[in-house]
């Protein structure tokens, strides 16, 4: 935990007993920009990391009506062949022509939902996530600046709706739950979340809540209310490819009980 950004944090009032006052959201957005939460970190594109195997996602903030922090979803167009109908964060494939992750990411909202690059401030990017066919998506944080400006206009190909969901419902019990998965003989962790908007039920599970848990985790600087313990997709790839020196113990054990 980074301790200077919390003691501040708790200082201009915005610790966890006081997150719904209307300037929270605010505050937050501010720390992310300025960079003060050292857990961000910028991933470029280097020689070794072929931009085939690569993929972005844009976390894209804003600040709600009340004050708090919330993330643009979309529900995946039936029409697609891969996860039709599935809750996902706008993004897609490095194109060749893409200089880096956030133009990725601000190229596929920009053809996804509408989203204008000029109204989205990247912040900071993460470290990838595994995807099932094991392609790298990084994340790239970025804030909506003028939320009023934007007017969503949907590619139908791609993506049938888009909603906001309140950023810290991530690090919530009351709308999670798990599902044990099995991956090529290895068991881990699916997390999934429950939401309901204008009258549809949205699951957001798999790499996007995966995605926006270590997101969550990092902007309101604490852990989940749910056990994570055992270890998610991310978890199980990163202990197949590095055992034991990254992974803690439980996870460890876990994934030798499961083999």
């Amino acid at each position: 935990m980074n301790k200077a950004f919390l003691a501040k944090w708790k200082e201009e009032g915005c610790e966890h007993q006081r997150r719904s006052s209307p300037t929270c959201g605010k505050r937050l957005i501010g720390k992310v920009l300025s960079h003060e939460n050292e857990e961000f970190e910028l991933v470029s594109v280097t020689g070794n990391d072929s931009k085939e195997r690569r993929a972005a996602v844009l976390v894209c903030l804003l600040e709600g009506h009340e004050g708090e922090l919330r993330v643009i979803l979309t529900k995946r167009s039936m029409k697609l062949s891969s996860y039709p109908g599935d809750v996902a964060l706008p993004g897609g494939k490095m194109e060749e022509n893409d200089t880096d992750d956030a133009a990725t990411a601000l190229r596929e909202a920009l053809e996804e939902i509408g989203l204008d690059p000029n109204l989205v401030e990247v912040a900071a990017t993460l470290e990838p996530f595994f995807s099932q066919h094991l392609l790298r998506v990084v994340p790239v944080v970025g804030l909506l600046k003028s939320p009023d400006e934007f007017v969503p206009i949907l590619s139908y190909d791609e993506v049938d709706a888009i909603f906001e969901v309140p950023l810290e419902m991530f690090l919530k019990d009351d709308k999670h739950r798990y599902e044990e998965r099995e991956w090529r003989g290895w068991k881990y962790i699916l997390h999934a979340f429950d939401f309901q908007s204008n009258g549809e039920l949205f699951h957001v599970c798999g790499l996007t809540a995966r995605i926006l848990i270590r997101v969550a985790s990092i902007v309101y600087q604490r852990s989940p209310s749910f056990n994570m313990q055992a270890p998610d997709f991310q978890h199980l790839q990163v202990a197949l490819d590095f055992p034991i020196v990254i992974m803690n113990v439980e996870t460890v054990f876990y994934l030798s009980i499961a083999t």
